[in-house]
């Protein structure tokens, strides 16, 4: 009944289940059924004998008890023309919960289990479906909110982090082939070579290490910026907060220190999704709860992407100033001088070398926003290649570490060893593909991710 490509005497090969749509409101629920029981187990559900492959059918779903679940659209698509390279139906019941959850428990006492966090995309790689890095772009695609995050990592979906890496590889190859070549012809004069070699080297180094350097710029692109407001207490957060969300979230009040914990909301900065924190005001002699609300602020903002510290201009600088100053000093910050609507008593000489930007929350923060979205444009940087995972930030870093020490080789004469850091250097780039401890490596990686993918 079923062409899997997964044979149906390998029983451990199961056959999963899972909601593809986040259960609620909406107008369908998509659910997912995938393995080598896949057709048969549909099949009972829907009381047919047969489903034509790539074929929208509208049917009717029952339960077992044969009673009626719901209408649905249900898709067949055969081994191995499927996302996972097996037998996978999909079932497209009405929104809400109520039918997809009934199907969810007809299908499993069919016989079906639930999928783990991203089993399906794990069944796909393995199957030779997708690529390790094409499965990793399309897990943080899934997260992705921001349209930049999006074309990014479309990109990889594309292949284009596959055609990098196998640039990389066929550079760190003709390394290989030159070194061996200077050893076949060790008693000869290789000075140009030898130079070759240092050149193409250098500029494989810089490629890596330019790749790590822009990612790391790009992590908080993919998972979304977050920015904190810092400063003493009274000298607007929370009315800062309030006129960027363009409603009252944050107590404002005349009275230090209303407020104590982190509040944290998200608005829309040009084409960024950024999550601003408006925290305790850092002052010096607050009661005990005070006091935890502002270490809980300063740990927020060391975590966060960028700081904006605010000042109250119309005020005389005092040490609680100094303090915050002080806190971002070598920090991704800005020093945004408040109240610039009253008149300014604030020392501005203290700002000297911060950058500062006047500006007033209640009346006028577009310069605020207009500086936060250019700043946060600059973070994606140029068209260097972007590492999505932790794995792949590592696996280059590791590799560019190998060039360096290759180099070192290099200049000792010590070919050998020079051979012998390259083929680190290719292994480690082969891994982002395809790891060398692939099925350990694979589960870890795949539990992270979203169910149903």
């Amino acid at each position: 009944m079923s062409s899997s490509a997964t044979s149906s005497a390998d029983t451990n090969v199961s056959t999963i289940v899972a909601p593809a749509t986040t259960l609620g409101r909406g107008a369908i629920a998509i659910a997912r059924l995938s393995g080598p029981e896949a057709l048969r187990i549909a099949l009972k559900t829907l009381r047919r004998e047969t489903l034509t492959p790539r074929y929208a059918h509208l049917l009717y779903l029952y339960d077992a008890n044969n009673e009626p679940i719901d209408r649905a659209i249900v898709v067949y698509f055969n081994a191995p023309k499927s996302y996972t390279g097996e037998d996978i139906v999909e079932f497209q019941t009405h929104g809400g919960e109520a039918a997809i959850n009934a199907l969810m428990e007809t299908l499993t006492a069919y016989g079906a289990v639930l999928a783990r966090s991203g089993e399906f995309s794990l069944r796909a790689v393995k199957n030779g479906k997708m690529a390790l890095d094409e499965a990793e772009a399309a897990a943080a695609y899934a997260a992705a909110r921001a349209a930049k995050a999006a074309n990014l990592l479309a990109k990889h979906l594309r292949g284009d982090l596959a055609r990098f890496t196998e640039d990389l590889r066929s550079r760190l190859v003709r390394l290989i082939a030159y070194a061996e070549t200077a050893i076949d012809y060790a008693e000869e004069d290789l000075g140009d070579t030898k130079a070759a070699m240092r050149d193409q080297l250098d500029d494989l180094e810089r490629t890596l290490r330019e790749a790590v350097a822009a990612s790391l710029k790009r992590k908080s692109l993919l998972r979304g910026f977050e920015i904190a407001i810092i400063g003493k207490p009274n000298a607007g957060k929370s009315s800062l907060l309030n006129a960027l969300l363009g409603e009252s979230r944050s107590i404002v009040s005349d009275q230090p220190g209303t407020t104590r914990d982190l509040v944290g909301e998200e608005l829309r900065i040009g084409e960024h999704i950024v999550r601003v924190l408006d925290t305790a005001g850092l002052r010096e002699g607050g009661n005990e709860i005070e006091t935890i609300g502002i270490e809980y602020a300063k740990r927020a903002a060391e975590k966060a992407d960028f700081i904006v510290a605010l000042f109250d201009g119309s005020q005389p600088f005092d040490k609680n100033d100094e303090a915050v100053l002080e806190f971002i000093r070598d920090k991704e910050a800005l020093a945004a001088i408040n109240k610039r609507d009253l008149e300014q008593k604030i020392d501005l000489s203290r700002f000297d070398g911060f950058e500062r930007l006047f500006i007033s929350a209640k009346n006028d923060v577009a310069p605020l926003l207009n500086y936060l979205r250019s700043t946060l444009d600059r973070q994606i940087g140029g068209e260097e290649t972007t590492l999505v995972s932790e794995r792949q930030i590592a696996l280059v870093s590791s590799a560019a570490a190998s060039a360096a020490q290759a180099r070192e080789h290099l200049e000792g004469g010590e070919l050998e060893l020079f051979s012998y850091r390259v083929q680190e250097a290719i292994g480690f780039v082969g891994a982002i593909t395809r790891p060398a401890d692939y099925g350990e490596t694979l589960d870890a990686m795949f539990s992270e991710f979203c169910l149903g993918k």
